[in-house]
């Protein structure tokens, strides 16, 4: 009697723990049980009672004494610190004045125009006359823009929240398929490429570069699609909305992303449910509606404009080929300091791709290679979906760089050389899947911790944004010029923008009527003469209006025009003979038959003004031509002036 009394109580027991156990278990994934089941490793590691916790050893349960558990809480929460020490970069960085010049300065004069009646509906304008696809870039910036006060940091902080946001999601997306070590190290790997990309990149609001690591997100996203996570879907078309209406150049590795996921939909590998579908449609619609509606308005039609300029054949601007796509790829994925985003070793007369590869160009398609032997060894379906997308889009890379028309500048293939950073971290990815350690984990999460801290201290110590050819002191030129244009303007007048042709001039011209339009001078652009600055800006009327127009050389003002501002960093007798030098060379190179070498000593600065003696070689010229590269190395004249409307 005594032992039946004993044996029920030890069932009862028995069954009161297994129902605790059962009641309080955590959820370990919210995917189909199919996608472990295609991944025996990963599979039987989070089915350990340790899976997750890497102070307790996936054996045993019992604690790791790898590190103090101190250090390990911290580890811990990587993903957190990471983000807290990343968003201290930025506001630090926030609090410094910035004067956005060239290009930075054509994104605020966009983004400040959300919430008027000038909106925008579509893109930035680019270089062929065509906007970009959408306008989502300039209204996400736009709340950090408002909530500053209108000021230039606001989009600092902008293009600080949309990259740390990418890697945030990034790393969330990972850690749902794979391990913390993986997630860890690619999190780690997009803050290098932060590291190595030229210029402050986390907070560069520069369109090429502000939507390299949203594609990074839509990438990992369309993975996470394929291995059967169709939550990620909506993401992957957020994100590769923000990207491919932000710049054009992403627009085929995107397509690509969304016909995998597609695909994956169609054949059943990936199943959704109603509230996912929902999502996604909603997230299309709501990402493309500004640029439907801009088909149907007066003026607009900008996706035909589109279509048309891709669909027609244009002999003057003839494409890349498919030897300099190959070049792009494989410089893309060799081993050398900027490899991972910077730009590449470049020609100085036309700032392009010319062609050189570095050491061991291609390398990392070695690894690709090996993480996808891996894959197949081990039986890991994730990686090996992981590898299929990574070799899409470097194959899309090629073919993209190869049918681009013009010259190859080394923003359009930014996206590129991430896609050659998640190649180098495949093999990684494949390792991290199959083996399990508690010290390698927390390993890796100190990885990517310190790698936030160093590009922490690499922001703050670093300078701002710059534009492509801006100087350190371009930004007090402009703001001295500003200063005395603004006390001969009358700012209940409108005023019409005469743009200028010089690329040198440009920095200046964008920089100054940025500053004054900020300053409430409204200054419109006649409709003929649209360039860069967005139809937003037009005026039917601007010819009747004074003209503004920012000059460089001061020489090439004409006489009746009145001079507001000048800077001028040459004496009187310095400047006449930086003027009588170009004029004698410019001819001389003229007579010669060297329009290249002319336009070089006309328009160019520095060290570029000496390329005519290699393109025209004269020793009889080449003191004159030295001469005049150490006058222009001293700066350029520039002048803000005011002419009157016709009568």
């Amino acid at each position: 009697m005594h032992t039946s009394q004993v044996s029920s109580a030890n069932l009862a027991e028995r069954w009161r723990c297994r129902r605790y156990a059962f009641v309080t278990r955590p959820a370990i994934s919210r995917r189909p049980p199919t996608a472990d089941a295609a991944n025996p490793h990963t599979a039987a590691e989070r089915s350990s009672p340790s899976a997750g916790h890497p102070g307790t050893s996936p054996r045993s349960g019992t604690p790791s004494p790898s590190l103090g558990s101190g250090l390990r809480r911290v580890l811990e929460s990587w993903l957190t610190v990471s983000v807290c020490v990343l968003t201290v970069a930025v506001l630090i960085v926030a609090r410094r004045a910035w004067v956005p010049l060239g290009d930075n300065a054509l994104m605020r004069m966009w983004t400040d125009a959300v919430g008027s009646r000038r909106t925008p509906l579509v893109g930035g304008d680019s270089r062929f006359g065509w906007n970009h696809l959408g306008p989502w870039l300039f209204y996400l910036l736009a709340i950090p823009y408002r909530l500053t006060g209108r000021s230039a940091v606001g989009l600092l902080i902008g293009a600080g929240a949309i990259n740390i946001g990418s890697i945030v999601m990034c790393g969330r997306c990972i850690r749902s398929l794979a391990t913390d070590r993986v997630a860890a190290l690619v999190c780690a790997g997009s803050v290098v490429w932060l590291l190595t990309a030229p210029g402050s990149r986390l907070i560069d609001p520069w369109n090429p570069y502000v939507a390299v690591l949203p594609f990074l997100l839509a990438a990992v996203a369309c993975w996470a699609v394929l291995s059967g996570a169709g939550g990620w879907l909506a993401w992957l078309l957020a994100a590769g909305s923000v990207s491919v209406q932000s710049h054009i150049t992403f627009l085929a590795p995107v397509a690509v992303l969304v016909i995998l996921s597609c695909g994956a939909v169609v054949l059943r590998r990936t199943t959704l449910t109603r509230s996912q579908w929902a999502s996604a449609v909603t997230v299309v619609v709501v990402a493309w509606l500004p640029a439907i509606i801009d088909m149907f308005r007066p003026g607009g039609r900008n996706l035909w404009r589109v279509v048309q300029f891709f669909t027609t054949p244009s002999p003057t601007s003839p494409t890349a080929g498919i030897r300099a796509g190959i070049s792009v790829v494989l410089h893309a994925t060799g081993p050398h300091g900027d490899w991972l985003g910077g730009q590449p070793t470049i020609s100085v007369i036309t700032d392009v791709f010319d062609g050189r590869l570095g050491p061991l160009p291609g390398l990392g398609l070695v690894a690709l290679v090996s993480g996808g032997v891996l894959s197949w060894r081990w039986h890991d379906r994730r990686t090996g979906l992981f590898v299929a997308v990574v070799s899409s889009l470097l194959a899309t890379g090629v073919v993209e760089m190869a049918a681009a028309r013009g010259p190859l500048y080394p923003y359009l293939f930014a996206w590129v050389g991430v896609v050659g950073m998640l190649a180098w971290l495949t093999p990684v990815m494949a390792l991290g899947n199959h083996r399990s350690s508690p010290h390698v984990d927390d390993l890796a999460r100190a990885v990517a911790v310190l790698a936030a801290f160093t590009l922490t201290a690499s922001v703050i110590l670093g300078g701002l944004p710059r534009s492509p050819r801006e100087h350190p002191a371009d930004a007090a030129i402009v703001q001295r010029l500003v200063s005395e244009t603004i006390l001969q303007l009358d700012p209940h007048r409108r005023y019409q923008l005469l743009h200028g042709h010089d690329s040198f001039n440009s920095i200046y011209e964008l920089g100054v009527i940025d500053e004054l339009r900020e300053r409430h001078i409204d200054i419109v652009v006649s409709p003929a003469g649209v360039v860069l600055f967005g139809r937003h800006m037009t005026d039917a009327n601007a010819s009747r209006f004074a003209a503004i127009e920012i000059v460089s050389p001061i020489e090439a003002a004409m006489p009746n025009d009145r001079v507001l501002a000048l800077s001028d960093p040459l004496s009187g007798v310095e400047r006449q003979e930086e003027v009588e030098l170009t004029h004698l060379l410019v001819d001389a190179y003229q007579r010669t038959d060297h329009p290249d070498a002319a336009r070089l000593i006309a328009t160019a600065e520095g060290d570029v003004v000496l390329l005519a003696g290699f393109v025209a070689p004269d020793a009889a010229l080449q003191p004159s031509l030295e001469r005049l590269a150490a006058l222009r190395r001293r700066g350029r004249s520039v002048a803000v002036i005011l002419r009157d409307p016709p009568p």
